[in-house]
């Protein structure tokens, strides 16, 4: 991921989780960090997984999702 983007993932990580914005407004966010990383679990690791884990730590375990073909 090329630096501009991973600000930008990061920008996006940071806002999905502002506590003070309704949940209505984070969805776009979330969606906005599937397209980048490509994981479909995003909403998991910020939220119910490991709520404990970074900005940074999020986006690196998104960016390590691959998808397993069957």
């Amino acid at each position: 991921m090329d630096p501009d983007n991973r600000a930008r993932a990061l920008r996006l990580i940071a806002e999905a989780r502002d506590l003070m914005a309704p949940e209505g407004l984070a969805m776009p966010k979330v969606e906005g960090l599937k397209r980048l990383t490509g994981c479909p679990h995003v909403w998991s690791y910020l939220f119910f997984e490991n709520p404990r884990l970074t900005d940074v730590e999020v986006l690196e375990k998104a960016l390590q999702y691959r998808i397993i073909a069957l």
